[in-house]
């Protein structure tokens, strides 16, 4: 697994978000939400970056009806963003509810886990790696990590969908 404070069998950090849907801005409490369901979670550098639009979201976007029929009970798109970044950006994207968008806005969470990276350089700031992973209950069951920055081979909804099994 990459440098992560995350280990496959264990809960994930709990925190506090943002969660943006077609009923607004609304808080997000991991704790309540994760419990006895199945999520898959992915993450992204930023909302109206290159990758995230054109590929990353669009991937789960497309398969989010197979995730649900193999039993994933939510799929999360979650971002260093403000909410009402992610909110504009869902627009533009055309998403439906299918996928919930999540802020965290000061990487808080992400961080937790150890799935940051320092993005100033680009002028970005501390932005999420460029992640997917399975819960069950608020435990880790898969990890996926892109290693190699710019990519999104294998967190992409296609490649995630795969090893995801019922």
């Amino acid at each position: 697994m990459k440098q992560t404070s995350l280990e496959v069998g264990r809960p994930v950090p709990l925190a506090h978000l943002k969660a943006v849907s077609s009923n607004g801005i609304q808080d997000l409490d991991l704790s309540v939400f994760l419990k006895g369901k199945r999520v898959i979670v992915f993450g992204v550098p930023g909302a109206f970056t290159p990758l995230c639009s054109e590929k990353h979201v669009p991937s789960f976007m497309s398969h989010a009806s197979s995730f649900h029929q193999k039993g994933i009970d939510h799929v999360v798109c979650v971002s260093v963003n403000d909410p009402f970044v992610l909110a504009a950006w869902k627009r533009t994207l055309g998403a439906d509810d299918s996928i919930l968008f999540v802020a965290d806005g000061n990487g808080t969470w992400v961080k937790s886990m150890g799935l940051t990276f320092d993005g100033s350089a680009f002028g970005l700031g501390e932005r999420a790696k460029r992640f997917a992973m399975l819960l069950d209950d608020g435990i880790l069951k898969m990890l996926e990590v892109e290693e190699t920055p710019g990519t999104c081979v294998a967190t992409s909804g296609e490649s995630f969908l795969n090893t995801v099994r019922d």
